[in-house]
């Protein structure tokens, strides 16, 4: 496998690079259209109103106490109430800055449901065309890859939607393969941010990379070579640092102290909270925008096409 020089940039300009993610964003709004009409309202569905809690949360909890950003205000008095599902942190830091501006948390929920296509398909678009320095086969990859049927289906479940940090992480993998050893580290800093956006793909993305990465420096020239590099490459670095560990410990221990609480709650507490939760969250003012995989016709006129594409399977 050869190692093409990833300078997409120089070689063909800003104009064309800006061209080029403009298009993807338009494609992104066309394809998100019901949802971009009706910015202050989601579909029927408990799971944007729980997202929309959690993102108004993270941007409440921040500024005032971040050491206690796991005890969320629900099922008072437990604490680590946010690890019981996917804390998102990423996605909450990043609508906590415009909450912090002053937008509503619904329509800062629907800009991270764009946004996290957006920047699927553009960082599709990156590795593929680094890899095959075909405009058309990035094109044909990002829209793929960010507008698949699996992601409508899971359209309400905001941490499934933010894998834009799979193809980047890949993409410093091959850099580094190919002799930037300085974007080694980028490797780690991707696969930690696609952890805290998706604890679900974070874990995926870690199998996925046991697995990948011998198998490419084994396929690339000069595996020998490369084999060594990453030898010497590891034993330079070391052990994790005590900093890395310890920013570690807050959500795994939160995690496991939140697993712990659930399992030794009664079965009929959590079925009368869950009951009332539910009889609550049914009676919420957000229920007005439909999905938009069941309404626009050119979108699933698009996905219809693209799900019978052999380019599917990757």
């Amino acid at each position: 496998m050869t190692c093409p020089e990833p300078k997409m940039v120089t070689q063909t300009g800003w104009l064309p690079t800006i061209a080029i993610l403009a298009g993807l964003c338009a494609v992104t709004t066309a394809m998100l259209w019901p949802q971009v009409r009706h910015m202050t309202s989601v579909p029927p569905h408990h799971d944007p109103l729980f997202s929309i809690w959690r993102l108004a949360w993270i941007a409440y909890q921040l500024p005032r106490h971040p050491l206690a950003l796991f005890d969320g205000n629900i099922f008072y008095p437990e604490q680590h109430t946010l690890a019981y599902s996917d804390a998102i942190i990423l996605p909450g830091a990043i609508g906590a800055l415009f909450i912090w501006s002053g937008l509503p948390p619904v329509v800062v929920y629907n800009l991270l449901v764009w946004l996290s296509f957006a920047t699927a398909a553009a960082a599709m678009f990156c590795l593929v065309f680094t890899l095959t320095k075909d405009a058309l086969a990035g094109w044909c990859a990002a829209l793929i890859f960010a507008f698949v049927p699996y992601r409508f289906a899971h359209y309400v479940h905001l941490e499934l939607l933010w894998s834009c940090w799979i193809p980047l992480t890949f993409l410093a993998l091959h850099r580094t393969l190919c002799g930037h050893r300085r974007q080694g580290p980028l490797i780690g800093v991707f696969a930690a941010c696609q952890t805290f956006s998706s604890v679900y793909y974070g874990l995926f993305l870690s199998s996925v990379l046991c697995v990948a990465t011998p198998i490419m420096l084994l396929t690339h020239r000069g595996a020998p070579t490369k084999l060594s590099l990453l030898v010497r490459t590891l034993f330079r670095i070391g052990p994790p640092r005590k900093s890395s560990v310890e920013g570690a410990l807050p959500i795994r221990s939160s995690t496991v102290r939140a697993r712990k609480t659930i399992l030794q709650r009664p079965q009929q507490i959590i079925s009368t909270v869950g009951h009332q939760s539910g009889e609550q969250t049914t009676s919420g003012t957000y229920f007005s925008a439909p999905q938009p995989c069941s309404s626009h016709w050119l979108r699933c006129f698009l996905l219809s096409i693209l799900s019978q594409s052999p380019m599917s399977l990757f």
